[in-house]
């Protein structure tokens, strides 16, 4: 999955800063940025301003949805997009998401097995300050991905709780 991913952003994104006629590969990016070797598909999305989680869902395939929120002041304001996810993929317990703020709003990118969902929600400006990690298997709840503290110069990482958030990204995994 990370090859595929590192393609994918490769050819969208690697021509405009090298100044390259075509796209170029993964090895010479990593050269161009002085990396030893091919860069996995987080290093060319921190490079790239993306955050980037992954994770093992640990539910029945066709069982749960996956949402994406704003949270706002300490609260969940709104639903950015829902997903019901398909049941008929054996791929599809592994979840990769990107998310990246653009001149337009947030953009959200999910790929769960071979089936993916994109989304801008036009408008919506959450600052990725402090990126949270995923667990290495998720099931139904709640996830900081990302956001801003309350409190100006409070560290994300000393909490995830969303009423600690002046403003952040949340994963929501429910059942059906």
């Amino acid at each position: 999955m990370k090859h595929i991913l590192t393609i994918v952003l490769i050819g969208v994104f690697a021509t405009t800063p090298l100044g390259a006629a075509e796209p170029i590969t993964a090895a010479e990016l990593a050269s161009h940025l002085g990396a030893a070797e091919p860069l996995a598909a987080s290093e060319l999305a921190a490079h790239l301003g993306i955050s980037h989680w992954e994770s093992a869902v640990n539910l029945p395939l066709g069982t749960f949805s996956i949402s994406f929120a704003e949270i706002h002041n300490g609260h969940i304001s709104k639903t950015l997009f829902s997903w019901d996810v398909p049941g008929n993929d054996s791929r599809a317990q592994r979840v990769v998401i990107m998310a990246s703020q653009e001149v337009s709003g947030m953009r959200v990118n999910v790929v769960l097995g071979s089936t993916s969902s994109a989304v801008t929600s036009k408008g919506v400006e959450i600052p990725l300050k402090a990126v949270m990690p995923l667990p290495a298997s998720i099931g139904a709840g709640s996830y900081v991905l990302g956001g801003e503290s309350v409190m100006k110069g409070k560290p994300l990482n000393c909490t995830a709780k969303i009423e600690d958030l002046k403003s952040g990204l949340l994963l929501q995994i429910s059942g059906k």
